[in-house]
């Protein structure tokens, strides 16, 4: 059976800001629609749900695959005219009586018994009424239709639903692909039936990567792992290797026990010194498969750049929904900023992000929506962001919709400002960040009276030490037990020459 038709795509109204809601009734009007949810890509593990249909009947997703059926769900709305042309071609209807559960009704008597069907209205504007054929319908869903109907836009949530009709096919293994687009349904669904079935026994597998792509000497891998056989697997029966370059860089072990089905997400902290295509790989012993326990990812590696970072963030229509974030390698945050007002929309914020010491930095920007800065699908302008180190090199740039979030990683080399010239070398500060007490060690040519101020961000002088006139090597105890977190100037002066350097201190 060829079922072709054409798809409206839309975003649920009870997720949109009131501009957006604006913008999605004209388009309603006009029937277009158009796409801001990151619809799930084939591959993602399905999160479990659970529904009532119209009869009162429950239905959970992974009791249904935890009993080996595979699942196929239709999420429309009753509105859609090309939902409706799917759901009256009776792709999903011949699959329910082939492959149905035994005794359902509708299912014939030779049923393969391996298909469970549910229908979902997604829109949660719409009811009981509409199904039958009242209001806001294409027509009667309800009569003709043997296969459970559920009206839950908290599936089309779950299931993070971007355009009606979505058909999804969700296996066993929990393992989700978008089935029916345009095609033949039936035979795209029904001749996959059996895939991502378990094996007897021991069966430790690898279902995808979670983790960093991007190295900045340190990279955190992480991959989910999935028990696929039917026997049970203890904390620690599953380990995890990472390789590059044929040599093991690290590797870890499961930290539950997992029935068959269950997944844990294992983190590998490894060292990188360049861009790699690392390997993955899971041991269990007696695993009875071993075709599922490898993957390779390609891992990039952070620009470099020198210095303090310049930010330009373009805002785009929404500003409201954008905010940022400029962390180091330990996590902790150095700067923000957002989220913005409705007056910032389509302007332009520059940041100067100070760089305190050698370290590998990101920045991170949010968008509470999840279209990134893409407002063009909107009718709007999408906004753009860049960075720029102190050289003027451009570290990153990139525009439009990135989802929830986009990061890039910078590894930043810091250098003090006129140490050339000064006739002070071999400058440094530690530990940086400070807690209470660091070492300043340099080294002074000649024979110069020297001093040491420290000033905060906003220039006042909060600490100063005379040294006298001293010759070669210096090792000075800075005491930041009275100074409050944040970036602090150093002024090291020797003569008439003076260096700056930053540290920062962190409570």
């Amino acid at each position: 059976m060829n079922i072709t038709f054409t798809i409206y795509k839309l975003k649920c109204l009870t997720e949109l800001t009131i501009m957006k809601k604006i913008l999605f009734s004209l388009t309603v009007a006009l029937g277009l629609f158009g796409s801001v949810n990151a619809q799930f890509p084939d591959g993602t593990l399905c999160p479990d749900f659970t529904g009532t249909d119209i009869n009162g009947n429950t239905h959970n997703l992974y009791t249904y695959l935890d009993a080996g059926y595979t699942v196929v769900v239709d999420i429309s709305a009753t509105w859609c005219g090309p939902c409706w042309s799917y759901h009256t071609g009776g792709a999903l209807e011949d699959l329910w009586m082939d492959h149905g559960p035994t005794g359902g009704t509708g299912v014939s008597a030779s049923t393969t018994n391996d298909v469970i069907v549910l229908w979902v209205e997604g829109d949660g504007s719409t009811g009981l009424a509409e199904l039958n054929g009242s209001g806001n319908t294409q027509g009667d869903w309800v009569s003709g239709t043997n296969f459970p109907i559920i009206d839950d836009a908290a599936i089309a949530q779950t299931l993070n639903i971007a355009y009606y009709p979505t058909i999804y096919t969700i296996y066993p293994d929990r393992y989700l692909e978008e089935s029916g687009q345009g095609g033949t349904t039936y035979a795209n669904i029904s001749g996959n039936i059996g895939n991502h079935t378990g094996s007897t026994g021991v069966d430790a597998g690898l279902f995808s990567y979670t983790g960093e792509t991007v190295a900045c000497g340190n990279l955190d891998v992480a991959v989910l792992v999935q028990n696929k056989g039917s026997q049970s697997l203890s904390a620690g029966d599953i380990t995890v290797n990472v390789m590059s370059g044929g040599s093991t860089i690290g590797s870890a072990t499961n930290s539950t026990t997992l029935a068959q089905w269950d997944t844990e997400s294992v983190t590998i902290p490894v060292s990188l010194s360049s861009a790699a295509t690392i390997s993955i790989e899971t041991v269990a012993t007696g695993d009875v498969n071993t075709a599922n326990n490898t993957l390779s990812q390609a891992i990039g590696f952070a620009t470099p750049g020198n210095g303090d970072l310049t930010f330009e963030l373009l805002l785009d229509n929404y500003a409201s929904e954008t905010s940022w974030e400029f962390k180091n390698s330990g996590g902790t945050t150095l700067e923000s900023g957002g989220p913005y007002a409705a007056g910032d929309n389509n302007t332009t914020k520059t940041f100067t992000l100070a760089v305190p010491a050698d370290d590998c930095y990101s920045v991170t920007i949010l968008d509470s929506y999840g279209d990134g800065l893409g407002a063009a699908q909107w009718g709007g302008t999408d906004g753009s962001w860049t960075i720029t180190d102190a050289n003027g090199t451009t570290i990153s740039s990139g525009s439009g919709d990135f989802g929830d979030s986009n990061t890039d990683k910078m590894d930043m080399t810091f250098s003090a400002v006129g140490l050339e010239e000064s006739g002070i070398n071999e400058l440094s500060i530690y530990p940086n960040p400070i807690n209470n007490i660091a070492t300043v060690s340099f080294n002074v040519e000649g024979m110069e009276r020297t001093s040491i101020e420290v000033f905060n961000t906003i220039g006042q002088n909060v600490q100063s030490i005379d040294l006298g006139v001293v010759s070669g090597n210096q090792l000075v105890k800075l005491n930041a037990t009275d100074l409050s977190s944040g970036f602090y100037l150093i002024n090291i002066k020797s003569g008439s020459k003076t260096v700056t350097t930053r540290v920062t201190v962190n409570k």
